[in-house]
């Protein structure tokens, strides 16, 4: 997807930062935007955690790029769509691209864990998202859904089949993912990083069970 240049231009030009977050060691990140499709974007520095800046610039209010991962002599396209850029935020979004794998995620074997409060066990899956096991630096929002299995497990349904609407800021970046459960509760993951969750009595009830701490040991 690109945009039409011709119908969208400013009368200055316009420069910012854009940081991508790849795994060192891996190949060196550059960068393509629909200024050029065909013109690499070098870095102007690349940290040892594996955070490469660049400096973007352009007559536009946006642009679509992509990162690209040169590795042996070879360019691999980051998959998924071109990302936007707006270029009049700032970089406080990384972007996490991947370029190897399936397209699609998967979910984790069934867990099983106690419930001492409740004194009966609960089962659950975790949703791991596209190129999760590739890129090591990401971090994903989390999500913890009761009765997973109607939503994503028909075949274990009990009484009827569930729906999930997901909406999404604009200024989110496009690395959103969701997660499941499979009976009784369902945990989700945040990236090697926090648990939060937000809805009222829900809360409640994630922290009395002690879901957290198990998604966590198994991640």
């Amino acid at each position: 997807m690109g945009s039409d240049r011709n119908l969208y231009k400013t009368d200055t030009l316009l420069t910012r930062s854009l940081r991508v977050a790849y795994p060192p060691g891996s190949g060196r990140i550059v960068l393509r935007t629909e200024l050029d499709w065909d013109q690499n974007i070098e870095p102007v520095s690349e940290s040892a955690g594996g955070i490469s800046t660049f400096q973007v610039q352009a007559y536009h209010p946006f642009l679509y790029f992509k990162p690209c991962l040169l590795r042996n002599g070879e360019l691999h396209w980051a998959k998924g769509d071109n990302r936007l850029l707006i270029m009049t935020q700032d970089d406080r979004i990384i972007s996490y691209p991947y370029f190897f794998g399936s397209d699609y995620g998967r979910f984790s074997a069934l867990l099983t864990f106690d419930s001492p409060i409740l004194k009966r066990k609960h089962r659950a899956r975790v949703y791991l998202p596209p190129g999760y096991d590739e890129n090591m630096l990401a971090q994903y929002p989390v999500a913890f859904l009761q009765d997973g299995q109607n939503l994503f497990f028909p075949i274990r349904a009990q009484l009827a089949r569930f729906r999930l609407v997901i909406v999404k800021k604009r200024s989110d970046p496009p690395r959103f993912r969701n997660t499941l459960d499979d009976g009784g509760l369902s945990t989700t993951k945040n990236n090697r990083s926090r648990y939060r969750v937000t809805v009222g009595e829900g809360c409640k009830l994630l922290q009395y069970l002690g879901i957290p701490p198990v998604a966590e040991s198994h991640t």
